[in-house]
């Protein structure tokens, strides 16, 4: 393990090391961000500091380099961040067209560069959209879901950690949990919790709500909606639901149905995917989320857990949980430790949900969930319920309401579903 990578998973380090050992500086400084959800001059750092550690231990590696210094190519992009230029809007691809247009702009952002404080007082929140380029697919640019080698899944398959006589109460197992003073630093870290929870804890909450999950009985005169297993139907998720991949799902219209949203559910022996079609949104600004909540009230210390899928072309998707579980400890500090005085809500618990969502006609989302990671069993029925919200009402400035374009079940009533073949 990279100690200057400490902040990411293991196999998001190796992403790094061979982005960086391939002279794609501005794929590593993205791929950290994304991670570690940092700002864009901590990622910057760290990448240069893993580069010149690497450099050291390995020169040979970097000898044979060409043509475009990374660490000026990622500065210029923070200099023109800094100097207001809305990378944000510039696509992947455009950004992928102009590297050879680049090489001539940077003969002359070296001696810009040079002039720069390298002291910078504000952190830039626009992210780095830069990718290598990309296949096309029936004439719509479909962004891939992972690096040209096998994906994440393939290479690090979630395998839960369960040692012999494991606790077997979620409530007792949280408050070993948050005894971690790794945790505790962890969730004290300003604004929402970031990086994927590693905890020997978590992976043992994990182990055993998946066999709380997996016992579930379907309550009395209830029945299940099914979500087809079907294993010779690849989906990519790219937030754009093309009818080949979801001929075969299970198609089910939100309330209210004038809404015209319709979500999309099937399964295979490892994920379960999902979408949502939603004509109902066409602003491509604002505010735009299609959130799934699963394992529904499953134990006195789990109320839910859920994916937040967002207006991204395509993300990493950390999921939460939301527990009945009691901070125990001293009283908070500061404002960074505000989440003591509420029940537990626990950010990044996955790291292979994947998510994305397009603005063609009208809005789309796609995501997909692992069955081990996210504790679902084929077979065992699951109560899940789904809401989709797009941009508030304002009143004079104010904020009057929250608009959504559908819903299925709810916290308190949810629907029963179960993945069958």
């Amino acid at each position: 393990m990279n100690k200057l990578l400490k902040d990411v998973p293991s196999d998001v380090q190796y992403e790094i090391t061979n982005l960086i050992y391939s002279g794609n500086k501005i794929g590593a400084i993205k791929r950290y961000r994304e991670s570690a959800n940092c700002d864009l001059m901590t990622a910057k750092d760290t990448v240069e500091a893993v580069t010149a550690q690497l450099k050291a231990a390995n020169p040979l590696a970097f000898n044979e380099r060409q043509p475009i210094d990374g660490g000026i190519y990622a500065a210029v992009i923070v200099f023109l961040i800094i100097g207001g230029v809305e990378i944000a809007k510039i696509t992947d691809r455009q950004i992928y067209e102009w590297q050879e247009k680049f090489n001539a702009l940077l003969q002359i952002a070296t001696g810009v560069i040079s002039d720069i404080s390298t002291t910078v007082n504000q952190t830039p929140e626009t992210a780095i959209t830069a990718k290598a380029p990309e296949p096309i697919h029936n004439t719509h640019y479909r962004p891939v879901e992972q690096e040209p080698s096998q994906p994440i899944e393939q290479e690090t398959p979630y395998q839960p950690i369960a040692p012999d006589n494991i606790e077997t109460d979620l409530i007792t197992l949280y408050r070993r949990k948050l005894t971690n003073s790794d945790y505790v630093a962890w969730a004290n870290k300003p604004g929402i919790p970031h990086g994927y929870q590693d905890f020997i804890e978590e992976h043992h909450i994990k182990y055993v709500r998946s066999k709380i999950a997996k016992n579930l009985t379907l309550p009395a005169s209830t029945k299940a909606m099914k979500i087809p297993v079907i294993t010779d139907q690849t989906i990519t998720i790219d937030g754009t639901i093309q009818v080949q991949e979801w001929q075969q799902a299970a198609r089910i219209p939100l309330v209210p149905e004038e809404t015209g949203t319709v979500l999309y559910l099937q399964a295979d022996n490892d994920w379960l995917y999902l979408a949502a079609d939603v004509p109902g949104d066409t602003t491509p600004n604002g505010f735009d989320q299609f959130r799934f909540y699963i394992h529904v009230d499953i134990d006195p210390a789990i109320r839910n857990e859920r994916i937040h899928v967002d207006r991204s072309e395509f993300e990493t998707v950390g999921g939460i949980r939301q527990t009945q579980v009691l901070w125990q400890g001293d009283p908070p500090n500061n404002d960074n430790e505000r989440w003591k005085k509420y029940p537990i809500s626990d950010w990044c618990i996955y790291r292979m949900a994947k998510g994305a969502s397009t603005l063609q006609q009208h809005r789309q989302f796609e995501a997909k969930l692992n069955l081990k990671e996210s504790g679902l069993t084929i077979g065992s029925p699951l109560p899940v319920f789904a809401e989709v919200e797009t941009d508030p009402i304002y009143v004079d400035g104010k904020f009057k309401r929250r608009v959504y374009l559908g819903g299925l079940g709810s916290q308190d009533q949810p629907v029963w579903m179960v993945m069958k073949k």
